[in-house]
């Protein structure tokens, strides 16, 4: 009798990311465009992303490896479109609302009550996240050579 040998390794994932996977790259790619547009480095960039996250989530485990797959996978350096994320807080009553219907989705799906949730969640700000694909952002290095300079030693 043949028994079924069992494949090494970790099991195929088939496409499938987790939900809250997804949260955090779209938190990286939000936190590194908005430090390259203040004009920071590659490098400082990444750490302003895990700061970002840090101070927002600061139980989300985030790594320098970590934005380097989000940004390779979100925003591959040749392709000409790339995912855009934009960021707002929301207070009072517009985050109440958006709360009270992700309390309903909750509610429906059997996750959690509403009851559950309290009064607390209900009431702190809301950091609301938009996103799309958009042009590939150019960040161009800050010591180029322009083509309107010419250099005559060349």
């Amino acid at each position: 009798m043949a028994t079924k040998i069992k494949k090494r390794g970790r099991p195929p994932r088939n496409g499938a990311a987790r939900p809250e996977h997804f949260m955090r790259a779209v938190m990286i790619l939000h936190a590194y465009n908005e430090a390259r547009a203040r004009h920071e480095k590659h490098a400082a960039a990444i750490t302003a992303a895990i700061n970002f996250i840090r101070r927002v989530i600061p139980e989300m485990p985030v790594s320098a490896t970590e934005v380097k797959r989000a940004l390779a996978e979100f925003q591959p350096q040749h392709s000409p479109m790339a995912l855009r994320v934009n960021h707002s807080v929301l207070h009072g009553e517009e985050a109440a609302k958006i709360q009270g219907r992700y309390a309903q989705l909750l509610e429906l799906s059997g996750t959690k009550s509403p009851m559950e949730m309290g009064d607390q969640d209900q009431r702190r700000p809301l950091h609301h996240f938009t996103f799309g694909f958009h042009k590939h952002p150019n960040y161009p290095r800050h010591n180029a050579h322009s083509a309107s300079t010419s250099n005559p030693a060349r």
